[in-house]
């Protein structure tokens, strides 16, 4: 192995020109999320950044070997060290070339602290993350919490369609609506991953359920998905009973396994043939049949997502700060 290199990263054209070789890095990471991709994270920066990028990076050569995007955010009196990504990701990790030891992450990790000089609140930290790993430099001290369940449903291998894995109510309801669904002019599932229509239909439905959605949100959102979907990592998929839109998910997905629901809405109107789980069921059958072993429902212990069988995967969240 070559000389590694340590560059940290400051301001946000530098940022920006890190695009291609982060990208690059995250298809050597298999078990890197979407969240940590750029095509994610610097539309984030675009409408949440705040001009002061902690970006501390690993080259070895022209070769980007890890990078943990963090920033400074500044608020009254108060100043932190803080994930990109914050808030609308469900999962914050480095992103670290898998044959590189862990005090590799810990050289990113404290360049980054003492550039900052300040708390440092490392958020949403999966089971399987490497920031798992980290423990505070000397001169710093640390504090752990478990923070948000995150549902997973985990497909056995003998697996080939959702009625194999789900638990039997859900496998009731489920064969009810679709008979519900067929007597109601029929129901069709079809991708719409390039309509920014549907998006724009997806956006107003979650509006309309939730009572709101920040019109920040909605604009990372609109500027994501293009290249999220380009590089294969998001899509956007319809459900229509009688020729009429009925229910529109977006989800994320990695290069290897996993499928996430980010975020759904349905018609009210026909609510009671439950167009969402129709959408969830179809999108978890054919994710099955693509050979992923993991749908992940993401932050929230919400009742639904146990319905589908899935099981706690807790995320934790790590304060470091100067003793």
């Amino acid at each position: 192995m070559s000389t590694l290199v340590l560059e940290l990263i400051t301001t946000t054209a530098a940022l920006h020109r890190l695009a291609p070789a982060w990208a690059e890095l995250w298809h050597q990471v298999p078990d890197a999320t979407p969240f940590q991709h750029p095509a994610w994270q610097l539309p984030w920066w675009s409408v949440f950044g705040t001009e002061q990028p902690i970006v501390p990076c690993l080259w070895e050569g022209s070769q980007l070997s890890g990078i943990l995007p963090l920033y400074i955010l500044e608020r009254s009196s108060e100043r932190k060290l803080l994930p990109i990504g914050i808030g609308l990701s469900d999962f914050c990790d480095a992103l670290l070339r898998p044959d590189l030891p862990v005090n590799c992450l810990h050289e990113l990790l404290h360049v980054a602290l003492d550039a900052a000089g300040s708390t440092c609140d490392l958020t949403d930290i999966p089971p399987q993350a490497r920031l798992r790993n980290i423990h505070a430099p000397s001169g710093w001290r640390e504090a752990w919490r478990i923070s948000d369940p995150c549902p997973v449903l985990e497909i056995p291998r003998e697996a080939d369609c959702v009625e194999r894995v789900v638990p039997a109510r859900q496998r009731r309801k489920l064969r009810m609506n679709r008979h519900r669904a067929a007597r109601c002019g029929g129901w069709l599932v079809h991708d719409a991953t390039g309509s920014a229509e549907m998006l724009e239909q997806l956006l107003i439905q979650n509006s309309c359920r939730w009572g709101h959605c920040d019109p920040a949100v909605r604009e990372f959102l609109r500027s994501a998905m293009p290249n999220l979907a380009r590089a294969g990592l998001a899509r956007v998929t319809v459900l229509s009973i009688a020729g009429s839109l009925a229910a529109i998910c977006l989800a994320l997905q990695d290069q290897k396994h996993r499928l996430m629901f980010y975020m759904s809405g349905f018609e009210p109107a026909v609510a009671h043939v439950s167009p969402g789980s129709l959408l969830v069921g179809a999108m978890i059958d054919e994710a099955i049949s693509l050979g992923r072993r993991e749908i992940h429902f993401l932050r929230g212990g919400e009742a639904y997502k146990y319905a589908w069988g899935a099981r706690d995967h807790w995320n934790a969240a790590c304060r470091l700060w100067p003793a």
